[in-house]
């Protein structure tokens, strides 16, 4: 079974549990901060992925993250079921597949908007703005910066790219001067 489809059980799981808890957001949440702490940190990423590590001193190690941090009694039993199964390797698969299906429930859909340079927030709230009134659903964006987009901006959201870069502008008018005739 895949990485992938074994990640969505587990994160439906934990977000049926959520619902009935009326606690789904923040479940996520802080699955996602333990993530980006154990992912953010090659130490504790190799002792997690070690199989050399017992489940139990692993396991240790987590009670100890657990007191030093707030965390919901079920996201500690979720995060322990997971290393006692051999799946803490797909926590962040996990936290995607939880934030999608979290943001299905709010009828949200994210995207990226992509500047050579950095995208002001404002700048950023107005795209989401237009965008969310072409889409008819509420768009989040998160920024990028590339540097193949030489002006402006580019916007994906949901397989669809808004492009708004000098590049398009520039090939747009090239066609209108080619296209004419004299």
């Amino acid at each position: 079974m895949s990485q992938v489809v074994l990640a969505k059980r587990y994160a439906k799981a934990l977000f049926e549990l959520g619902q009935k808890k009326e606690s789904a957001q923040a479940y996520a949440s802080q699955l996602s901060s333990i993530s980006q702490a154990v992912n953010g940190n090659e130490e504790y990423k190799s002792f997690f992925e070690s199989t050399a590590v017992s489940k139990e001193t692993k396991k240790d190690l987590l009670k100890k993250l657990f007191s030093s941090a707030k965390v919901d009694e079920e996201v500690q039993a979720f995060l322990l079921l997971l290393v006692d199964k051999s799946r803490f390797g797909i926590l962040s698969y996990i936290v995607m597949a939880n934030q999608e299906i979290l943001d299905s429930q709010q009828g949200t859909t994210r995207g990226v908007i992509k500047s050579s340079q950095a995208v002001s927030e404002a700048l950023k709230k107005e795209y989401e703005a237009k965008i969310s009134k072409i889409m008819n659903k509420k768009i989040q964006l998160e920024t990028q910066t590339d540097a193949t987009v030489l002006g402006g901006v580019r916007v994906e959201v949901g397989g669809w790219t808004f492009d708004d870069s000098l590049q398009t502008h520039l090939n747009q008018l090239s066609d209108k001067i080619l296209n004419t005739t004299f």
